[in-house]
């Protein structure tokens, strides 16, 4: 599958957001939230172009008995005011496949996770959470998607 399908992962791997302040306060947003006592270890940058992935995070499931991971996950984070709601649903589209492509050609045991922060520069009134999704993708999933598809669908 994986070399039938190369030149198409490429071609989505290649793309860049041009959304980056979103996608920046998205991160910082993000990072804040899964502060966790030392149960999940964030490893996030922003404004990177290469490789489509904002970084990494190490799930420890108990770190007062050890702080060994139990598993890591490959991260992209994406930040947005581009999205609708009808009937308390919400629906967003990603504009490329570069992440799940990156994952699904490049990824070989470490599961992907694509993080949509809502408004995540928007200031003011911080009483509530802030809306934040994701989307689980791992390589075999990956194999089934149709990647040779220029936009995907709704993805929440």
């Amino acid at each position: 599958m994986r070399s039938n399908n190369n030149d198409l992962f490429i071609r989505h791997i290649s793309t860049h957001s041009v959304r980056s302040a979103e996608d920046r306060a998205a991160v910082s947003t993000l990072e804040t939230f899964l502060t966790s006592g030392g149960k999940i270890n964030t490893n996030f940058s922003s404004d990177d172009k290469w490789p489509n992935h904002d970084g990494t995070f190490e799930f420890v499931s108990n770190p007062e008995i050890s702080r060994c991971p139990e598993q890591n996950f490959i991260v992209q984070i994406k930040g947005t005011h581009n999205y609708s709601e009808t009937d308390r649903i919400i629906s967003y589209s990603l504009k490329s496949l570069a992440f799940p492509a990156f994952i699904a050609s490049e990824v070989t045991a470490d599961p992907g996770i694509l993080f949509i922060v809502l408004n995540p520069d928007v200031r003011g009134d911080t009483s509530g959470p802030y809306n934040m999704y994701a989307r689980y993708y791992f390589p075999e999933l990956l194999s089934n998607v149709a990647i040779e598809r220029k936009n995907p669908a709704k993805i929440i």
